[in-house]
């Protein structure tokens, strides 16, 4: 994966960095009011390993912002890799793509990865936040461990998402950013990111619709997989985006 391209982030927008697993991107540039929709994948690794899979579709002019979380077990249609995380082992990020956009009917021309090590450390620098009156980690929020059962996701989310907005956090920017620049992986520019910033100040957590890809849960000598139907795929995205239609 020696080809991806490292960029910094602009101070006012590691808002969207620190979220991006929960709450991400709007991959559209301020002004491109008449631009189709835009899809971008997000993905969470350690190190080698991938850890969690988001795709995110806004269409400019247009609510909600869609979010997609998308299970590394899901199971594939094809024998071999058999799941998610096997296909970007064995293809790295762009084979992961391209099934993506298959699965779903729809182009991914936007890409964003953070590592583990960079949310780690944004977690210590952040502190402690309180989510649903109990008071937890950024990490944990991410890693989903801070509460006995997962919440709602697109409750969740929206929470998330005003945390981070409040003053405490913002004034904490120029250490995150620093720290962030040397664990992201994309190929979005700063204007990208800026449109989706002004887009959440603008409307507010309640413009985040998310949801996790339906299937079914079953294991196979210890191995967990989720066998998703083939119109699943397009159906949770037209969920999440209002019933907005892929092209193509």
């Amino acid at each position: 994966m020696s080809n991806h391209r490292r960029k910094k982030i602009s101070p006012p927008l590691f808002l969207f960095a620190i979220l991006l697993l929960l709450w991400p991107i709007s991959s559209v540039c301020a002004g491109q009011k008449n631009a189709g929709v835009q899809n971008t994948v997000i993905l969470w690794t350690d190190s080698a390993r991938l850890k969690a899979i988001t795709l995110v579709s806004v269409t400019p002019g247009q609510k909600p912002i869609g979010i997609v979380a998308i299970p590394i077990i899901t199971k594939i249609e094809e024998n071999h890799p058999a799941t998610l995380e096997e296909l970007y082992n064995l293809q790295g990020r762009q084979g992961l793509i391209a099934y993506l956009q298959k699965s779903f009917r729809a182009p991914i021309k936007t890409y964003f990865c953070i590592d583990q090590k960079a949310l780690v450390r944004a977690s210590e620098l952040v502190g402690p936040i309180t989510m649903f009156g109990k008071k937890t980690t950024l990490l944990d929020v991410f890693e989903g461990s801070y509460a006995e059962q997962r919440c709602d996701l697109q409750v969740e989310i929206r929470a998330l998402a005003q945390k981070m907005l409040e003053p405490e956090i913002l004034v904490k920017i120029p250490a995150l950013i620093w720290l962030l620049t040397a664990n992201v992986e994309t190929n979005l520019g700063p204007a990208h990111l800026l449109a989706f910033y002004q887009t959440l100040r603008g409307e507010g957590p309640n413009i985040l619709r998310k949801e996790a890809l339906p299937g079914r849960d079953y294991q196979i000598r210890g191995a967990k997989y989720r066998e998703v139907a083939p119109e699943a795929w397009v159906q949770v995205f037209q969920s999440v985006t209002g019933g907005i239609k892929n092209p193509g």
